[in-house]
């Protein structure tokens, strides 16, 4: 009798064991921060299948993130693809200008068939459920130009503000005037301050609105590798994609390996790439919105970028 309540007791415990083993791991490998979103067309289900090489931070050879600055009338004020590759400890940032005009798929039915890339966002949110806009947006990128993203972040810029805060601010260095109120001279952004910065408007071209959005993201790498360790850097990974506001596809598995990855690599290694000005042309649509028709040519250069075949 004893010896069958010992096997019984054991196999509960194993079980248990077992369950406790699996939570583990599915905390570990699910998608637990900001909201869930369909798989759909442009969207992996996660990174690409290992491959047989030896990388950083116990992370995948490569991962390509979407990355979605978000105003306040739901369209994306700035479009990112990086492409993080945790073999050469290299990250490529490539810009994709928000006055694209592009084919849309997915909003036929609603009279869309093209438009600015900048809209697409607010397409997916108001025509589709909830968190449609990061899917539609990613399914815009693949139609176009046969990109797939592995994970994605879409964060509106009152949560951009709020990050730089967190992290005291950044500092900057303008060798010329851009405005009344930013003019040459040396700058300590706050969140508010940062944001006016980076939506300035008037003054120029969309161009320079994204010079100045690279600006104060690579001061914000630079001051969360400078100051954070990799325990901090994780906790505020958690911390802001654990927030509703925040649309995130990343593990605890995947943030690891990302704040592994910052903290040990050099800086000259984040690297920030714009789409020359040859691949497109200025034009006027008839309802008389100032656009930009991308060339041929953008395609091929967009996915060289993303194997990591341009760094420059």
């Amino acid at each position: 009798m004893k010896t069958k309540n010992f096997i019984s007791k054991s196999i509960i415990f194993l079980l248990i064991l077992g369950l406790l083993i699996s939570g583990v791991f599915i905390v570990w490998i699910s998608s637990l921060f900001g909201k869930s979103l369909p798989t759909e067309e442009g969207i992996t289900s996660g990174n690409k299948e290992a491959e047989p090489v030896t990388t950083a931070c116990v992370g995948p050879a490569e991962m390509i993130v979407l990355i979605l600055g978000i105003d306040e009338n739901e369209q994306t004020d700035a479009i990112r693809l990086a492409r993080v590759d945790f073999v050469e400890r290299k990250i490529i940032v490539l810009s994709i200008p928000r006055d694209f005009w592009v084919p849309i798929p997915g909003f036929s039915d609603h009279g869309i068939t093209e438009g600015r890339i900048n809209a697409v966002y607010g397409y997916g949110e108001y025509y589709h459920v909830e968190g449609g806009g990061i899917a539609s947006t990613a399914n815009t990128i693949y139609s176009n130009y046969g990109v797939k993203v592995d994970h994605y972040v879409a964060i509106h810029f009152n949560n951009f503000e709020k990050v730089i805060d967190k992290i005291g601010g950044v500092d900057i260095v303008l060798d010329k005037p851009v405005d009344a109120n930013f003019i040459a001279g040396k700058y300590h952004l706050t969140g508010k301050t940062a944001m006016e910065f980076v939506r300035i408007r008037e003054v120029d071209t969309d161009d320079y609105r994204i010079d100045r959005q690279t600006l104060v993201m690579t001061q914000v790498l630079k001051k969360i590798k400078d100051t954070l360790n990799a325990v901090q850097l994780v906790s505020l990974g958690i911390e802001v994609v654990m927030d509703k506001t925040i649309l995130a596809d990343i593990n605890i598995k995947d943030l690891n390996s990302l704040a592994c990855l910052g903290k040990s690599m050099d800086y000259e290694n984040i690297v920030f790439i714009n789409i020359p000005q040859d691949m497109f042309k200025p034009y006027t649509t008839t309802g008389g919105a100032n656009v930009r028709i991308p060339e041929p040519s953008v395609v091929p250069f967009i996915q060289k970028v993303l194997k990591g075949e341009i760094d420059q």
